[in-house]
């Protein structure tokens, strides 16, 4: 995936949560599976990075209520993203769909 996009370095979640480059980053991006996300945005917002989760925020309303004090406390931004909007696979369906309620 890193070659596909031309990411200059790739971090395990080790590396992530030991810190490795963290001076080089602004901000991190979260895009583990949903019940991994509070990890990660602890280990963000300790480094003192602002934070984009994946849509879903996280597992359940307490861990997502977590996530939030996490980064208020921090004093990091947090924010949720919804990509699935612009994959192709997503936008065809959507055409599908479309198509059949005009067809009623």
């Amino acid at each position: 995936m890193a070659a596909e996009v031309g990411a200059d370095r790739v971090l395990s979640y080790g590396e992530h949560d030991d810190g490795e480059a963290a001076d080089a980053d602004d901000a991190v991006y979260v895009a583990t599976p949903t019940g991994r996300h509070l990890g990660a945005v602890e280990t963000a917002a300790e480094l003192g990075k602002d934070v984009v989760v994946e849509k879903p925020i996280e597992k359940s309303v307490e861990r997502a209520r977590r996530l939030r004090e996490v980064c208020a406390e921090a004093g990091a931004t947090l924010m949720v993203a919804y990509r699935l909007r612009a994959e192709p696979a997503f936008l065809r369906a959507r055409e599908l769909v479309k198509g059949a309620q005009s067809v009623r």
